[in-house]
């Protein structure tokens, strides 16, 4: 099946905002994908038991792989991965989370100047 693609939002220059209910449940089955500028991260809310969030990297250097980016979230604990880098990452995030409990949302620190 294909992953299903999160929405990546902009940083406003007079702040970003969100509600509990904006948070996304991760495809677990299929996986997570995002629009990636070099700038993105990742904002991270976990539930009450440990999870993780794998960041895949397509990238190879002389022909090796580059090993994927794991991120450990604790219970109840709120997290930021990222940023990661065009060269490494590619222009789409390719997100595998471990559970549906660990919700996220996806952010460019490029700031939105115009509406």
């Amino acid at each position: 099946m294909a992953r299903t693609k999160a929405t990546t939002r902009r940083v406003k220059l007079d702040g970003s905002f969100w509600v509990a209910a904006d948070l996304v449940t991760p495809d677990t089955s299929n996986g997570n994908y995002a629009d990636n500028d070099g700038a993105t991260v990742v904002y991270l809310a976990n539930g009450a038991n440990t999870r993780t969030l794998t960041v895949t990297s397509p990238d190879t250097v002389y022909g090796l792989a580059v090993a994927d980016k794991v991120y450990t979230v604790t219970a109840n604990q709120f997290g930021i991965a990222g940023p990661f880098p065009l060269e490494t990452f590619g222009p789409q995030l390719l997100l595998d989370f471990s559970a549906t409990d660990l919700k996220f949302l996806v952010f460019s620190l490029l700031p939105e100047v115009r509406q």
